[in-house]
């Protein structure tokens, strides 16, 4: 945005009778965006854009910011830009050095339209656009140049006529109205040629001041301004400004201002009673009424507050009042000069003229609407009500403007009381009392003829039928206070309150029985009171101090303290001045303020909004009688009129002026700034959008308000210009409304609204949906079915497995219940009874009987406990021992760790696998006696079972069953290996039986490894509900 807020210096205050202007201008250069700082052509068009066309490119400015549209970034066709002409529909025809373009808003692109006699370029100057929406527009580098009319919707180019010049000016018709005539430039630059029109064709040319009947008058060409049908304002290079009468012929000519000459004049522009000029040592005002120049608006080297240059080359101003000013090489100052919003009086340049050491304004006295400013240096100024310079007073400085209209003054006699109307001066006995005066001296009447001064003590001062008595106040006098200042009275209470010993303390004087005594005082003030003012409620006054402002109750001077937390621009307050509707204007250390008590908010007066100066004094800030506001500082003084600001009528205008997904420009098929309504697709659900407030006057006081309907709960207000953020929206239509404010509280005539459509992602669209929900349907008949054949395999599976433990149960006591060994230890009984070892016999058959009841027991059990498994096996080898008459030991041992659960195994699994180590392995073993080893342990998640014997080995075992007539087969250990197969169905990887033979020098033998899973009631359970691993 813009970074310099200027000021006019006036070159002539002196003109009375005449308002000088005084503008604030912004200003506008390639810092800011612009693409070029000579720009030559401009248009505010009906959005409220300003178009300006530059050597390098063509600028649309929002106020705020610009946007570039060149050949390389658009698809314009031309650089250097011509002119801008805006049809009724917002559509722009821009004129180039290669043609004349098209621009259409709606898409934001242009067209190229091809010249009528078939030309690749030519250079073209669009003119007007009439009231049958036809485009005028000159033409040149053609077969045949001229003026032509090109109809848009025929797109057919009609020739008028060729008798202009080829830069034709600005139309001087209203937009969208018959062409009657028009005015150009006479051949060779030699007088005016005035062309009459009806439609397309030319009735009548006519040609004046070309030295055939009127005096010829060169160098006319496009600077023309049309006063009436006769009256002509022409301007041109070093011919200063030309009246010219084309009925009379008469030639007046304007040449000089203030003594100097006024030769280079550029185009000009008309408001209300004057003309503004562009020239080479700046801008030029000329009254229409008193036909003279009286004003010139110039550029100070030396003064940061002066116009970019003073080469105002072209100058455009549009309906609203808005000035553009095109400085050659400098960019574009632009203001309003309807929003005439502060002055600047005793300028720096005036000081100088005046022979002043400077313009630091230390405290001012207002008498009627004149100012009496005392200067830092010394010495007073008296400014009229236009602040123009009425007289000076040195040696002097103003204390008071008394109910009579007379100015106090104070010199080096004492006290002076001098009379503006009559010029004449009264000096006060005031020899006795000099010593109270001080570095700063205040005074306050408090009834008519009677006076209280301040400094270093405190006088009174009585006038009686023209005589002055100075009597210093007893009761203020005892108390030795220092520094006493300021000083205030109070009409309603009859009280005077001042500051004491240096702001820290403040005293109430009331007089009785006609005397002044010290009725108040509080000298605990957590602050400094620099300033006293009348406030609403009347019981109270307000306490300008530097921790805020201080609302104290009058009599009690009890206070409420309203700091920056409350809205205050600053905590160091050190003048206030009331307004009659409750308003009033602070003076601060960041400069001037205004508050707005119905909208309860200040609004800043700074530098770039009219402030001169950077600090202000706190004496002596007033209101003028015509509303208007009075501040002294250090670069003079400067003068606010709120009311004329509030009174003006335009409202900003307010666009979109962008649009983002995912902080990435988003092309759409029509314009943002043009459409209702936009789509995103799902991905775009994060969008942005640039919006502005236009308003030229001072745009950055504008605010936007926005909102977005189903996410924004309220309105939002923001800065301008602004970019507005959504993020991750979910699918649906939404409403988006912005409109703009500007400081006055003027909203935007019209509240730019946007309708919003996010697309669903395809999986929450209505198809989607129905796909989804039949395709669940399907799945799910699907899932049925598979569950169906599921059951029936469950069930199919639960049956095998019944089958399956039936089977191992008779296989389990097949295995177990082998008849070779149930006829052996019947034998071995019967042995031991007929050897009459009825002792032996009777302790073997309690083993077998013992042993034979826990197979049956444990033969209706597909697992038992491990211990269960061991005893039975440890009976079992018992027997086989004794029957064999103690030939092999054993061992069993066991893991730890499986005592800690109760795990489960296969019952009697280990007997035919012992059984076979001990029939086949043990049993043939001849010398020392054998051995059989059983160990279980837990390793891998599983039960390990080791059965090792040293036996024969089976290679030798098979051999000494190879010589029996009956080779036995070992039932047991074939039904082991199928429960095992078995198993392993049930418990996939992790059943196995391994055998291998010991075969270590003279050692032989037999190891058996079973590996079964670690099996508890709680995993059995869980596998018989059908929980597979």
């Amino acid at each position: 945005m813009p970074k310099y807020l200027l000021f006019l210096l006036l070159g002539n205050m002196g003109a009375l009778g005449q308002t000088p202007l005084q503008l604030s201008f912004h200003h506008l250069t390639r810092e800011e965006g612009l693409s070029n700082n000579n720009v030559f052509f401009m248009h505010r068009d009906s959005r409220g854009f300003l178009w300006m066309g530059t050597l390098n490119g063509l600028n649309r400015f929002d106020g705020v910011r610009c946007r570039v549209y060149k050949p390389s970034n658009s698809n314009i066709r031309g650089g250097d830009i011509k002119n801008i002409v805006e049809d009724a529909k917002g559509n722009l025809w821009v004129g180039t050095d290669e043609g004349l373009n098209f621009y259409e808003r709606r898409t934001d692109r242009f067209t190229l339209i091809k010249s009528p006699t078939g030309e690749a370029k030519s250079v073209a100057f669009p003119y007007h656009v009439d009231h049958l929406g036809r485009l005028w527009v000159s033409l040149s580098g053609i077969k045949k140049a001229g003026l032509y009319v090109y109809n848009p919707d025929s797109k057919m180019f009609t020739f008028v006529t060729n008798e202009v010049n080829i830069t034709l000016p600005r139309s001087h018709t209203p937009p969208f109205k018959e062409l009657k005539a028009f005015y150009s430039g006479g051949k060779n630059n030699v007088g005016i040629t005035k062309i009459s029109l009806k439609n397309t064709q030319v009735t009548k040319v006519e040609y004046f001041f070309d030295g055939t009947k009127q005096p010829a008058q060169t160098n006319i060409g496009e600077y023309i301004v049309v006063e009436n049908d006769s009256i002509l304002w022409q301007t041109g290079q070093y011919t200063g400004l030309t009246r010219l009468n084309t009925r009379s012929g008469a030639v007046e000519k304007i040449t000089a201002f203030e003594g100097q000459p006024v030769s280079y004049l550029t185009r000009g522009v008309r408001y209300k009673n004057q003309l503004l000029f562009g020239s080479n040592v700046g801008l030029y005002v000329f009254d229409l009424s008193q036909k003279k120049f009286v004003q010139r608006l110039y550029h100070s080297p030396s003064k940061p507050d002066g116009l970019a240059a003073n080469m105002a080359e072209t100058i455009y101003l549009d309906a609203e009042g808005n000035l553009f000013v095109a400085q050659a090489g400098f960019g574009v100052d632009y203001t309003n000069l309807n929003r005439i919003q502060s002055a600047h009086w005793l300028t720096a340049d005036q000081v100088t003229t005046l022979g002043l050491p400077d313009n630091h304004v230390a405290s001012l006295v207002r008498w009627r609407d004149h100012s009496y400013l005392n200067l830092q240096s010394g010495g007073v100024v008296e400014l009229d009500a236009q602040g123009r310079f009425m007289n000076r007073y040195d040696g002097k400085f103003t204390l008071l403007c008394d109910t009579k209209e007379r100015i106090w003054f104070i010199n080096g006699n004492g006290v002076e009381v001098f009379d503006p109307v009559q010029k004449k001066s009264i000096q006060l006995p005031f020899k006795a009392h000099k010593s109270v005066i001080g570095g700063a001296v205040v005074m306050v009447e408090t009834s008519p003829g009677h006076y209280l001064f301040s400094s270093n003590g405190l006088l009174e001062i009585v006038e009686t039928n023209g005589t002055f008595y100075i009597n210093a106040v007893a009761a203020f006098a005892n108390e030795k206070f220092v520094g006493c200042h300021p000083m205030y009275y109070d009409a309603s209470t009859k009280q005077v309150f001042l500051s004491v010993n240096w702001w820290s303390g403040v005293v109430v004087l009331s007089k009785q029985s006609g005397t002044w005594k010290v009725a108040h005082r509080r000298l605990d003030f957590p602050f400094r009171v620099h300033w006293f003012a009348a406030a609403m409620p009347s019981d109270s006054l307000w306490f300008c101090s530097n921790q805020g402002l201080a609302l104290v109750n009058k009599r009690t001077l009890g206070y409420r303290l309203l700091t920056e937390k409350d809205g205050l621009p600053d905590n160091a307050v050190t003048n206030l001045v009331p307004e009659p509707n409750g308003n009033h204007w602070l003076v601060t250390n960041r400069g001037i303020a205004h508050f707005d008590h119905v909208k309860n908010e200040y609004l800043n007066f700074t530098s770039r909004e009219g402030a001169n100066s950077k600090e202000y004094d706190w004496y002596g800030n007033f209101l003028l009688p015509d509303g208007r506001a009075v501040f002294g500082g250090n670069n003079g003084v400067t003068v606010i009129d709120q009311q004329a600001n509030n009174k003006y009528s335009v409202r900003p205008k307010v666009q979109i002026t962008g649009l983002y997904a995912h902080e990435k420009p988003l092309v759409t098929n029509t314009y943002i700034g043009e459409t209702s309504e936009i789509e995103l697709q799902p991905d775009q659900n994060s969008f942005a959008l640039d919006l502005s407030g236009i308003e030229y006057g001072f745009p950055q006081k504008v605010k936007l308000r926005y909102q977005l309907e189903g996410v924004d709960a309220e309105w939002i207000t923001t800065s301008n210009p602004t970019t507005v953020r959504y993020a991750n929206l979910r699918e649906g239509t939404y409403g988006f409304a912005v409109r703009a404010t500007d400081e006055a509280g003027k909203i935007s005539s019209e509240t730019r609204t946007l309708k919003v459509v996010i697309h669903a992602p395809f999986w929450r669209t209505l198809w989607f949906r129905a796909l989804l929900v039949f395709t669940l349907m399907g799945m799910g008949y699907m899932f049925y079915r598979l569950r169906i054949s599921q059951i029936r395999a469950e069930v199919k599976y639960r049956e095998e497995i019944k089958r399956v433990k039936a089977e191992a149960e008779i296989m389990a006591l097949r295995s177990q219940m082998n008849p070779h060994f149930i006829f052996n230890c019947m034998n071995t009984i019967d042995a031991y009874i007929m050897l009459n070892k009825t002792s032996q016999a009777s302790d073997f058959l309690q083993k077998f009987s013992r042993l034979i009841r826990m197979i049956l027991e444990n033969s209706r059990q597909e697992f038992i406990p491990i211990a269960e498994e061991l005893e039975a096996l440890e009976l079992y080898i018992q027997l086989e021992q004794e029957r064999s008459n103690g030939k092999f030991n054993y061992e069993i041992t066991i893991d730890p760790r499986l005592n800690q659960r109760q795990y489960l195994i296969p019952s009697t699994l280990f007997q035919p696998l012992v059984e076979n180590a001990i029939l086949h392995g043990l049993r043939h073993k001849k010398g020392e006696s054998g051995e059989l080893y059983i160990h279980l342990k837990m390793g891998e998640g599983l039960l390990i079972g080791n059965i090792i014997d040293n036996g024969i080995g089976r290679k030798a075992s098979a051999k000494v069953n190879a010589f029996k007539k009956y080779q036995a087969q070992s039932l047991g250990t074939a039904l082991t290996e199928e429960r095992i197969r078995k198993l392993n169905d049930l418990y996939p990887d992790k059943t196995s039986l391994k055998i291998k033979d010991i075969q270590f020098e003279n050692d032989t033998g037999t190891i058996v490894e079973l590996r079964l899973p670690l099996l508890t009631l709680q995993t059995l359970q869980q596998h018989d509900n059908g929980s597979v691993d």
